[in-house]
């Protein structure tokens, strides 16, 4: 259920890298209104005071591979997507820790907002490895097709 969550909403995400100055919506209408293209949300400002919104974390999780308690995104957190639903933005983001190689376990998080600007995490990972049968297929790519997924050129779903 969450996987499919994912990859519903991955596709219609979108990084919200900057907000203009007073609140969320003032920017989006501010940007939409002044855009020549018609699609394009520009232009933005940098807050700096805010900037970066989310960073690596020490919130700990049981992971079922390891079978103990790890920082699960102490070390990096990064890719974020942003959706926006019930009057607030979703933040999927991929987070690691600093064990595995060659760069430490990636995980997808969620946190959330009410400005744009300030988030709050969940504890807990949405998307992460398990002892499955998917374990084995670490580090491959998943890509939908129009009537099946595919992993590796070869059908799977």
């Amino acid at each position: 259920m969450i996987i499919r969550l994912f990859f519903w909403l991955l596709p219609v995400a979108i990084f919200l890298a900057s907000c203009r100055g007073g609140t969320t919506q003032e920017a989006v209408n501010t940007s939409a209104s002044q855009t020549d293209s018609g699609w394009a949300l520009t232009p933005f400002k940098k807050l700096d005071a805010v900037n970066p919104v989310l960073v690596p974390g020490q919130g700990s999780f049981r992971c079922p591979v390891r079978k103990a308690n790890v920082l699960w995104e102490e070390k990096d957190v990064f890719n974020p997507a942003i959706v926006v639903k019930d009057q607030k933005l979703w933040m999927l983001y991929r987070a690691q820790d600093r064990v595995g190689h060659p760069d430490g376990t990636s995980r997808i998080g969620v946190a959330e907002s009410t400005d744009g600007l300030h988030f709050s995490r969940h504890a807990a990972p949405v998307v992460y490895p398990d002892n499955d049968a998917w374990k084995n297929m670490s580090g491959r790519e998943v890509v939908k097709t129009p009537g099946w997924w595919k992993m590796d050129r070869e059908p799977i779903i």
